[in-house]
């Protein structure tokens, strides 16, 4: 199968949306030049179709992001089936719910699919796991887990309100020391850290399981996931695979897996062996 897909243009996740192509006959476009194809802002779809090797057709176009970069307006009459992948929906104006139509089929998450039956959007769309991790990148690393309980992340309060309430409720229910925070840890240091961690405490934006969700089991950490996710249910097990909370119940359950590290332990290594199976390959 031929795929053109892009743009490649946001380093830690159009670069991961692109591994799971590598299988396929592939070319990947882009608007900063970093690609085999390039893309400048005012060109029109056809011009970059026309760039395209002589006698190579794709069978698909995937576009991502275009909550953050625009599509062509010429996109509607593209000759080959394309599919649109959209994912933060919080940063979405509603003018966006009506350019999708201009795609065949939409890849969105649950908030997504839930946003678009509210619009009546007129275009096949399904819901599937955007997010995952990179095989021997994130990865179990022999080291001690000295950190009770960690986040990893942004801590931008205006962004992530809620996020932020869980912090704040397991940095006053904890002992000291008990809670570490970081944020701006990337590469290999990220990976080293979530290894560090027993328990990463985490809380989506809207709903999703987010990149670091699928990177913390990865990293054998034991992930912890507000019980109002949407998509955390439909693929993993409370209790099984992770441990979902609510305000009322997080300091209660950090302290109960704390005090039982082999339980903890047993959950980690099965959400580790589950989330195998959503690599981003």
């Amino acid at each position: 199968m031929k795929i053109l897909a892009g743009p490649h243009n946001w380093e830690y996740l159009t670069k991961y949306f692109s591994l799971g192509l590598e299988g396929f006959d592939c070319k990947i476009f882009s608007y900063d030049g970093s690609s085999e194809l390039n893309l400048n802002w005012g060109d029109s779809l056809e011009s970059l179709l026309g760039r395209l090797p002589e006698g190579w057709e794709p069978d698909w176009v995937i576009w991502w992001l275009p909550e953050y970069l625009r599509f062509p307006p010429d996109i509607g009459d593209c000759p080959y089936p394309t599919l649109l992948v959209v994912s933060d929906w919080n940063v979405i104006s509603e003018p966006l719910y009506r350019m999708v139509e201009a795609f065949d089929v939409v890849a969105t998450d649950p908030m997504g699919v839930q946003r678009l039956e509210t619009y009546g959007v007129e275009v096949p769309f399904f819901q599937a796991p955007l997010y995952g991790f990179v095989p021997g990148h994130h990865r179990v690393v022999v080291r001690e887990r000295d950190i009770p309980v960690g986040y990893i992340g942004n801590t931008n309060g205006l962004a992530y309100r809620d996020r932020m309430q869980t912090l704040a409720t397991a940095c006053h229910g904890l002992d000291p020391g008990q809670m570490t925070i970081a944020s701006g840890v990337f590469g290999e240091d990220y990976v080293q850290l979530l290894n560090r961690c027993h328990i990463t405490l985490n809380h989506s934006l809207r709903g999703e399981l987010n990149m670091r969700s699928f990177e913390a089991m990865a990293c054998g950490s034991l992930l912890f996931c507000e019980d109002t996710n949407l998509e955390a249910p439909l693929y993993f097990e409370d209790g099984r695979d992770l441990v979902m909370f609510n305000q009322s119940n997080l300091v209660e359950k950090l302290r109960y897996y704390l005090a039982r590290p082999q339980q903890a332990t047993a959950i980690a290594r099965r959400g580790y062996e589950r989330v195998q199976e959503f690599s981003y390959q």
